[in-house]
């Protein structure tokens, strides 16, 4: 609801504090740019991906610190979550199908970015922290040729 009343970026700082409060764990939210805003169903995916990375935070980094860094232009939109947290090997995660508790955040998380034909990286090392990157285009394929055929003066 509050996405809705609020918008992603307001939302996201709010979900930030309650966070904060229920886990100790600072996250500071960055914006870098804002040229174009999202529609309703991108922001809600962009939130539970922040949703979703702060729980596998929550639940497995060990962590103190987060930060949640976001850009969008007109062609792209951009999201870092970066923890200072135990990190982990990735080949383990990778290789792993018994590991399912710790793995199906990350799943979720693919599965998402897939729905937004992002590029999702995930980047972790032992002692060193996690960061997640995901970039999407601002306007996905079937909507551009959903306009040029809306457009189509015939």
């Amino acid at each position: 609801m509050s996405l809705d009343d609020l918008g992603l970026i307001p939302t996201i700082k709010r979900y930030a504090d309650f966070f904060y409060e229920e886990t100790g764990i600072e996250v500071n939210v960055k914006i870098l740019s804002i040229e174009a805003n999202l529609d309703i169903y991108r922001n809600l995916t962009v939130f539970r991906i922040i949703q979703e990375s702060l729980n596998n935070i929550k639940k497995h980094s060990h962590a103190k610190r987060v930060v949640i860094l976001i850009e969008a232009n007109k062609k792209r939109f951009n999201l870092v979550i970066k923890d200072n947290g135990k990190g982990f090997d990735m080949n383990e995660l990778n290789n792993s199908d018994e590991s399912m508790d710790s793995g199906y955040g990350i799943i979720g998380i693919k599965e998402r970015a897939k729905l937004l034909d992002g590029i999702l990286e995930i980047k972790s090392d032992i002692s060193k922290g996690t960061k997640i990157t995901l970039t999407f285009p601002m306007e996905r394929e079937d909507e551009s040729h959903e306009q040029g055929f809306n457009n189509d003066s015939r």
